[in-house]
């Protein structure tokens, strides 16, 4: 991921220094190679937590699927609603 990064960096500065159709052609082009990377690596992170769940499953490992579980939903927020005196 760093290397697209750096690469629709060096895009948006060239445009910013020199704004043609080419230049602006090439960040578009560098922008929409890093969304699909960013995607596709969510989607593979994603992916092999659903695997890591599912077979702590089938294996019958209740803690292991439960902290995949809560790995994938995040931090519970917890509310506390003011008294009213």
């Amino acid at each position: 991921m760093p290397p697209i990064t750096e690469a629709k960096r060096k895009a948006l500065l060239d445009h910013k220094q020199n704004p043609c159709p080419s230049s602006r052609n090439s960040l578009k082009a560098d922008r929409s190679k890093a969304q699909q990377t960013a995607r596709k690596c969510a989607n593979k992170y994603w992916k092999t937590l659903c695997a890591q769940i599912q077979s702590a499953a089938d294996c019958g490992y209740a803690s292991g699927m439960y902290g995949g579980i809560k790995t994938a939903t995040g931090p519970m927020s917890v509310k506390i609603a003011p008294l009213k005196s």
